[in-house]
């Protein structure tokens, strides 16, 4: 039998060839197979739990927001100004009348009003101009929400407010 000039005789090469057109030609089926699964799966309209994405999108548009609000609660707290200024601060937050947030509230209040502390000790007197007022309550939403696991708040809102 003859031998290339790579010292591998011809029967070997044509092994090889045939071994590695079989390894295409399978990846190729796993490719093909995993697309029609996938494409499946998305002409049918369902997630892999097997619930209709239409009928979940259904109903997340349909319910109507709700807004509720509950009082946290007055607050006095230092600014970090030079010298002694305070906030007193009168509360509320709001939350979807469709969630558990009332329910929950006696055990997730202590980590609002720690989340209103925090973030107001953080501000000056010039901060609470009132151009920046809604960008505050913006922040205080951000900052409760982060902090909360399972329900989220809407909106804050100041029922009272006075800086000195």
């Amino acid at each position: 039998m003859a031998v290339t000039k790579a010292g591998i005789k011809p029967t070997q090469k044509k092994s090889k060839n045939i071994l590695l057109i079989i390894i295409i030609i399978l990846l190729i089926l796993i490719v093909i197979g995993g697309s029609a699964f996938g494409g499946f799966y998305l002409a049918s309209g369902k997630s892999i739990t097997g619930l209709k994405v239409s009928n979940i999108l259904e109903n997340v548009s349909t319910k109507p927001l709700e807004e509720v609000t509950i009082s946290v609660g007055e607050s006095l707290i230092k600014l970090r100004d030079e010298g002694t200024h305070y906030v007193k601060a009168t509360i509320s937050v709001s939350y979807d009348k469709n969630s558990n947030f009332d329910k929950d509230y006696e055990q997730i209040s202590p980590i609002i009003k720690d989340s209103i502390n925090i973030c107001l000790m953080s501000k000056t007197t010039n901060d609470f101009s009132s151009k920046n007022i809604e960008t505050i309550k913006k922040e205080l939403v951000t900052v409760i929400n982060k902090k909360l696991i399972k329900e989220q708040i809407i909106n804050v809102y100041f029922t009272g407010l006075q800086v000195q």
